[in-house]
Order: C-alpha cells, then structure tokens, then sequence
C-alpha cells in the first residue's frame, strides 16, 4: 500500500506534466509549459534579435545608442511575420522557421567574413563578382576561420531551437485568430521603427535617410541591422529613390568676368535647362552646376604640360610602409616631390576598384553598382587617357591580375587607353599576386621610345593576405623584412611594399637611362588603405594607434626629374583622391570644366574638403564624424559662425554625393559637351 501511495503521489505529480515528460520535477514541468505557450511567439523575434546582435559585435562593435531600439524593434517585426508565414505550413511551421534563421543565419556570416577581409559589408550587387572572388579561396577560408567562435555564436539558436521543436515545445502559432494577431504586431514594431527614423535627431546621414533614400552598407547595417540593410539593399537595386536633397537656391552662379582665367568650358546652362526641362534629372544637374565655382587658373598652371605622364593606382599601399633603406625609390618620391601633408584615400562600399574611379574620374563611386564598370558606357571626356590622346600622346594602361577583373577591359579602353592586363596581352610568371616588379619590366619597351606618353598601372603586389606562406610577393622579399620588429602580418606586408619598390626603381631607372627623367612626371596613389592589417598591425608600422579618420591618411607621390616650380613645395590643405584628376589636369595644361568634377585642384584657392563613404567629412577648418554626430574644430581654427559653416559643408557633401551619382547614371558630360 506505501509503494502505491508513492506511486499514486508521483502519478499526480506527472500528471500536471505534459505527455511523456519521463517524470521530470515541477519546475521543470513549469518551464516546459512556459516554453511551449509562448514559444511559439517569441522563438523567432528572439532568434532573430540574437543573431542579428552576434554579427553586430563581432563586426562593428557595441552599439549603446538608439540603434539598440531599431534592432528589438525590427526583429520582432520580422519575427513574428515569420510566425504568421509558419503558421501557413501547419505541422511543418517549425521547420520553416528554422529554414529561415538558417538563411538569416548564412547572409549573417557571408557579411562578417566579407567584414572581415574588405572592412566593409557585400551588397547584393557584390554577387555579380562571386565567381571571380573564388580565386581567392584561402583569403577566404582564413577569414572564415578567423570568425569562426562568432560565426557559432550567431547560429547558436538554429540548435537550440531545432531541440526545442524535437522536445515539442515549438508549437507554433495556430489559429487564424493568433497568426493574424502575431501579423498586426509585426507590423505595429514595423511602422513604430519606421516612425522612429523620422523623429530620430543627428546629423547626416540621418536615420530618416538611411532608411527611405541613401543606402550605405555599413551605416544602413550598423544602424538598423542586417536584415533591414539587407531589405534597403535590395529596394534600392529594384526600386531606386532618388535622395531627397536640399533644394538648389535660383540664381544664375558666379559672374566671370574673365573666363580664360578659370578651368571652364563654354557651356551654356540656361540653354540646357531649356532644353531639358522634362527630365527632373538633368534640370538638377544643370542647375547645380550652373552654381558651382570654377577653380581658377594658378602658378603651377601648365608647369608639366607637354612632359609624359606616368600614373599608378597601387593595391593598397601606405606610406607606413615607406622607408630610406628598404624603399629608396618610393622615399625618393616621397622626399623629392611635391609633399602632400594632409592627403586622404577613403574607402568606398561596393569593391576596391571604387578607389580607382575615384582617382580617374574625379567623381565619388555610386553606391551599389560597379562604378568603373557603369561608366564604360558614357562618355568620359575628362579623364587623362582621353584628354591626352586628343593630343597626340601615346596613352597606355596595365594591370599585373586577370586583365577582365571587374571588367576593366571594357572600362579601361573607355577612358581612354589602350590596355592589356593577365590573360589580355600581358603575359607574367602565374604567382599570387603577380609581380609588379615583372610588370613593369614587360612593358616599359612599349612606350619609352613613344614620346610623348602617358602610362596607367593599377598594380597588385600589396594584396592581401599578409603572411609568407599564401602570399609570393611576401615570401619573395622575406628576408629582406626579416630584422624587422614587427609580427608577422605587418612584416609580411612590408615585403609587398618593396616589390612596389624594386617596380619603382626599375621604372625610375629605365627613364633616366633614356635621359627623358626630368620630362616625365609620375604620380602615385592608392586604391585604398591595407585593410588586410589589423588595427594592431597598421599601429606597429605608424608607431602609434591608427583610428578614427586617420585610418584614411594616405599618399599623394608627384614627382618629376625636374620639379620647376614646384620644387621644394609642401601643401598642407587637407585633400583627396578626387582632388588628383583635376591637380594634374591643371599641370599639364588641359582644357577641362572644374565646375563638373567633384575634387578640385589642390593648388587651387578652393577650399579643401574630403567626403568619406558614410558622409564623414573634414576640410581645413575641422572634421565631421557621421558616427558620432560631431563637428570637431581643427586646432586653432575660428569658432565664428560655426554652426552655420557645418550645415553647409553638410549641404555640400549631401549635394555632390548626389550629383556624382546622377552624372554616372545620365552619362552627363555627353548631355553637356559637344560631340
């Protein structure tokens, strides 16, 4: 009779469990039915939420501001619109629901891993260039192992979940009842964030913009999470807006009383707004540049016309790597040139050949698109192949990597050159990456005796990633950093800058062997900062911690066997990739429009002003950090009028960001210039 007491007792007690809990104790019991009542609302918002604050963390950081609303808010919208789509599959709701953080789960970790290597997220136009991307498979698997912890973070609830379903507490929302209410308060969370962004103060980009008209990877994802980002994305390649901008003030620009004093062409604007006056687009166009101030003619005006011209874009190099002993040819640039103290290299957000069309257009990329690829079609008068071609030069580009690369051979011939590339008329040793040193010794013979020229080289030996044992350019010059005090990573970078190097003084050497070094000009820049290194890396070659905009700080090298006037000369306006077309157009003497470029020319009185991708900007008088909202003042600069002065540099940049968009978009200066 004790034993069936005991038995009795425990049969009650098991019966206020559910079926087949195996005698598990009453809180046990308790949790269990919590979990499955309300399961079935909160395993998704909540799944969502925790991945979608993994990835933030392992990528951008803490976020203790309102995005921390945006992102609760937003998942529970999508979370319980994903109840309501569950409910659809009856039985199987569950499984579709883990199908979907699945999903979520993937496009999570393709960003952090892409994070990862480039500094900044993949759009979904970045998937056009997945195939090419395959050819860097161990950068890729190294990324993926470096993020591997937050990559098992981020999926930790498709497991946890996937148990709960087999321990039947999933039980998702049933009933037409339940899964139309789960829908209206997905999108009461929906409508509450969206009304939130209109409200939300700061300064540009705003939260209202971000979230209705100006797509930016990192910032739309570091503001409202990858989901919605991800949404933006793909409205804005589907369904473009165009930004809502400050109204353009009538008046009819600048009275030039002299226009051969200026760097402007005859164009009559008024008689183009006539014109067009049924394409919204243009009209803005037009007008904006009607208003703009053209840069006028200086000192150094035509100081190198008529001297062949050689450019390079280099694979992400740094003047950090620059050194007297290791890098004589790059130092010998540095210190017989022109020096540019505050010279800035932004990163741009869809792929590292944006940095390039900065430097060759003088434009700000378009977000999502190729913009270089874009611009194979229109008219890109203003561009130093095209421009000197005109006159007679003999103007030539190269690349050292697969010569269709983010389809360069289509756009490279546009601008205005006559290019071969790996695979396309310049054949190299197969090495990852290839030899800029074998570049150079591959194609001097092609223009040396062809004055005057001008030569393009978008080089590749300082690609990622930075280790001896992937990387042939590292390994090639491994002993040569081997003294160096620094770890692997900043060592073996270091080993690329001096194939840059050794290219250089091959280069160097070969014009001053033909006797036509002092009528030749060279002028090189980066595409982008190393964003290989490590913030550690890049401060143990600084000396110092690299952060904030200063991650930016680059190199402009301007250099020829004779300086003439701009012997000696230190600039120290504060200056950008777009400022390099319009700088060496005025050297050498060309005719071109300086109102219909976004840089301007450096020894220009134009005010400097660098834009970076997320809207940051700085001039002379100080620096905006879009991140913070802060105008910070530039030491000993004047405090008068300042509030005025940031809302109008804001204006500014909001406008140019636009128009250089709109100018690839309406292949504007074929709308403008004579044919």
């Amino acid at each position: 009779m004790a034993n069936d007491g005991l038995g009795g007792r425990q049969g009650a007690v098991g019966g206020t469990a559910d079926p087949g809990d195996g005698g598990r104790t009453p809180f046990k019991s308790l949790l269990g039915r919590g979990v499955s009542r309300w399961g079935g609302w909160l395993w998704l918002p909540c799944s969502i939420l925790w991945m979608e604050a993994a990835a933030r963390l392992a990528t951008l950081g803490p976020a203790f501001d309102r995005s921390i609303l945006y992102l609760v808010l937003f998942s529970g919208a999508y979370g319980l619109a994903a109840c309501f789509l569950c409910g659809l599959f009856k039985k199987r709701g569950p499984l579709a629901g883990l199908i979907f953080l699945g999903v979520l789960w993937i496009y999570c970790g393709v960003q952090m891993v892409y994070y990862d290597i480039f500094d900044t997220f993949a759009t979904f136009f970045s998937a056009a260039g997945a195939g090419d991307a395959m050819q860097f498979g161990d950068i890729i698997l190294g990324a993926v192992g470096h993020m591997l912890p937050w990559l098992l973070l981020t999926g930790a609830p498709l497991p946890l979940c996937g148990l709960a379903w087999r321990r039947g507490w999933l039980r998702q929302v049933r009933g037409g009842r339940a899964r139309w209410t789960a829908l209206g308060l997905a999108a009461a969370l929906q409508l509450s964030g969206a009304v939130l962004t209109l409200a939300a103060a700061g300064g540009p980009p705003t939260d209202r913009q971000l979230y209705t008209d100006t797509f930016l990877p990192v910032a739309s994802a570091g503001r409202f999470g990858f989901a919605t980002g991800a949404r933006i994305n793909l409205r804005e390649m589907l369904l473009p807006t165009a930004p809502q901008l400050p109204p353009l003030e009538e008046g009819q620009g600048p009275a030039i009383e002299h226009p051969g004093d200026y760097h402007m062409l005859d164009i009559d604007f008024d008689a183009l707004l006539e014109r067009d006056k049924s394409d919204p687009d243009l009209r803005f166009l037009h007008s904006f540049f009607r208003q703009e101030v053209p840069t006028r003619k200086n000192a150094c005006t035509g100081a190198f016309a008529g001297k062949n011209l050689i450019v390079l874009t280099c694979e992400s190099f740094s003047p950090l790597a620059v050194d007297p002993q290791l890098t004589p040819s790059l130092w010998r640039l540095a210190e017989e040139g022109v020096s540019f103290q505050n010279f800035y290299c932004p990163l741009w957000g869809v792929s590292t050949t944006d940095g390039e069309y900065a430097h060759l257009t003088g434009l700000i990329p378009k977000v999502n698109t190729w913009s270089l690829w874009q611009s194979s079609e229109n008219r890109m008068a203003f561009t130093l192949g095209n421009q000197l071609r005109d006159r007679g030069y003999t103007t030539l580009a190269y690349h050292d990597h697969q010569y269709d690369y983010y389809h360069r051979d289509l756009s490279h011939p546009n601008l205005g050159y006559t290019y071969k590339g790996v695979g396309g008329g310049l054949d190299l040793t197969p090495a990852w990456p290839e030899s800029d040193l074998e570049m150079m010794e591959r194609t001097v013979d092609d223009y040396i005796d062809s004055r005057p020229f001008h030569v393009y080289y978008m080089t590749v030996s300082g690609h990622i990633a930075y280790d001896f044992r992937h990387n042939d350019m590292a390994k090639k010059h491994e002993a040569e950093v081997s003294g160096l005090p620094y770890s692997q990573g900043a060592r073996a970078y270091a080993a690329c800058t001096v194939e840059l190097d050794r290219a250089l003084g091959y280069l160097m050497g070969r014009l001053e062997e033909a006797g036509i070094a002092d009528d030749t000009v060279i002028a090189l820049t980066a595409d982008h900062y190393p964003y290989g290194l490590s913030r550690g890396q890049m401060a143990e070659l600084a000396g110092a911690p690299v952060e904030g905009m200063e991650l930016y700080h680059n190199a402009f090298y301007l250099w020829s066997g004779d300086m003439g006037p701009l012997e000696g000369l230190t600039v120290d306006k504060v200056c950008t990739t777009q400022d390099i077309l319009p700088t060496l157009s005025n050297l050498m003497g060309l005719d071109y429009d300086s109102r219909l470029l976004v840089g301007n020319d450096i020894f220009s009185e134009a005010q400097g002003l660098v834009i970076f991708a997320d809207y940051s900007w700085m001039t002379d008088r100080g620096r905006y950090d879009s991140g913070t909202g802060r105008f910070t003042p530039a030491p000993g600069a004047s405090r008068e009028g300042e509030d005025a002065y940031v809302q109008s540099i804001h204006r500014r940049v909001a406008q140019l960001y636009r128009a250089s968009a709109m100018v690839l978009d309406n292949d504007y200066y074929a709308a403008v210039l004579p044919q």
